[in-house]
C-alpha cells in the first residue's frame, strides 16, 4: 500500500489514473495481482519525471487544470440540482474569473462539458447569487448571476446562470502562495424553494513567470527542453509540460522541480527519448503546453498555462533512447505482486 500511495503522488502532477476500473472489478485475487504487476512494469519503463501518451490520450496538463463541478440537490434529494463551477482552477491577482452555476430537473451526475442542460430539463426564472470567500483572506465579494443573454452570460434562458468577479490585487495572497476560494452559491426559484451548493478555485500568486524563451537539445537519448523563467522570490518552482507531434497529438510529458533563486535563469524539461519510439514520432514537435507554479507551501501556487509555445529542431528517431528506464522501485513493486499471484488461490 504505501509504494502504490508513493507511485500515486509521484504521478499525480499528470493528472494520471490507474490500476483501476475493471481490474479491481476482477473477483479472483491472482488475476488482480497480474494486471497490477503489469501496470508497474509498464510504468517502470519510465521515470517518474517523464511519460508517454496513449495514442488518443489527452494532454494531462490541460487535463489537471479542469474546473470540477458541485452539484446539490434538496431535501431528501428532492429536484431540481443545482450545481456550480469556474471557468478556472486557479486565477492571478487581478484576472477575472467566470463563475457559473445550473439548475437542471435531472438528477444524474452533471457533464464536465460547459454545456446547456437537455431540452426539458433547465430550470429557469431563478434568482441566483454568491459569496467568495478566502480560506485566509475571509470574504472577498459577493455576485449576482444571470441567464438573460448579457455579458458574460451567452444565451438567455438556457438554464446556465453565469457571473463574473475580479480578484482585487490588493488583497492578493503573499507572492509565491494561493488561498483556496470558497465560492456559496444559493438559488431561490420561482416557487421560494431554495438550493444551495459550493465550488471554488485557486486565488495564486507564483513567484515565477516564463519569459517565452526556450531551447532545445538531445541529451543522452532525450529531448531536453529549457524555459527561462523570471524568478520574483526564492522558493521551490515545479515546471510541468507536454510534447505534441507535427499533428497536434500530444505524446510526451514531463515535469522538473527545483529550489530557485531571485533573477532570471534556465530549468529544464526532460522527455525520455523511449517516448519517441513508443509513438514513433520524430522530426521537429512542438511544447503543446507548459506551466509553473510555486509550491513551497500548500496549496501550490499556480501559474497560466500557454500553449504551443515552442517549436523544436527536427530530429531523427535514432537519436532518442530505445532503452527502459527500469525504474528499480517500479520494477521490484511488479516483481512483488507477480510473486504474490503466483501464491494466491484461484476462486472457481
Amino acid at each position: 500500500m504505501k509504494s502504490t500511495q508513493k507511485l500515486l503522488s509521484c504521478l499525480a502532477p499528470f493528472g494520471l489514473a490507474f490500476l483501476a476500473g475493471a481490474a479491481w472489478a476482477d473477483a479472483t485475487p491472482a488475476p488482480l495481482a497480474l494486471r497490477a504487476a503489469q501496470d508497474y512494469a509498464q510504468l517502470a519503463r519510465y521515470p517518474h519525471s517523464s511519460i508517454v501518451i496513449e495514442a488518443g490520450g489527452v494532454d494531462p496538463l490541460l487535463d489537471a487544470r479542469q474546473p470540477s463541478r458541485q452539484s446539490r440537490l434538496g431535501p431528501n434529494g428532492a429536484g431540481p440540482r443545482l450545481t456550480v463551477w469556474a471557468s478556472t482552477v486557479g486565477a492571478l491577482p487581478g484576472a477575472a474569473v467566470t463563475l457559473f452555476a445550473s439548475l437542471t430537473h435531472t438528477g444524474g451526475a452533471p457533464s464536465l462539458v460547459e454545456s446547456a442542460p437537455t431540452p426539458g430539463s433547465a430550470v429557469t426564472g431563478a434568482k441566483v447569487g454568491g459569496e467568495l470567500i478566502g480560506r485566509t483572506l475571509g470574504a472577498l465579494g459577493t455576485v449576482t448571476y444571470r441567464d438573460d443573454g448579457r455579458a458574460p452570460d451567452t444565451l438567455a434562458g438556457d438554464g446556465i446562470y453565469t457571473a463574473r468577479y475580479t480578484l482585487p490585487a490588493r488583497r492578493a495572497p503573499a507572492l509565491g502562495t494561493a488561498d483556496s476560494v470558497m465560492v456559496k452559491v444559493d438559488a431561490v426559484l420561482s416557487s421560494g424553494e431554495l438550493r444551495r451548493a459550493a465550488g471554488g478555485f485557486q486565488f495564486s500568486n507564483p513567484a515565477a513567470r516564463l519569459t517565452g524563451r526556450y531551447t532545445d537539445a538531445v541529451r543522452d537519448g532525450n529531448l531536453v527542453v529549457a524555459a527561462e523563467l523570471e524568478v520574483l522570490a526564492p522558493g521551490r518552482v515545479h515546471l510541468s509540460g507536454t510534447l505534441a507531434d507535427a499533428l497536434g497529438q500530444p505524446f510526451a510529458a514531463a515535469q522538473a522541480a527545483k529550489e530557485l533563486a531571485p533573477g532570471k535563469q534556465w530549468l529544464e524539461l526532460s522527455f525520455y527519448g523511449l517516448a519517441f519510439h513508443d509513438r514513433q514520432v520524430s522530426g521537429a514537435v512542438s511544447l503543446a503546453s507548459v506551466a509553473l507554479a510555486s509550491t513551497t507551501a500548500m496549496p501550490n501556487a499556480l501559474g497560466p498555462v500557454t500553449t504551443n509555445v515552442h517549436t523544436t529542431r527536427a530530429y531523427e528517431l535514432v537519436q532518442f533512447t530505445r532503452l527502459p528506464f527500469d525504474n528499480p522501485d517500479l520494477v521490484e513493486t511488479s516483481r512483488r505482486l507477480q510473486a504474490d499471484a503466483l501464491r494466491a488461490p484461484t476462486l472457481r
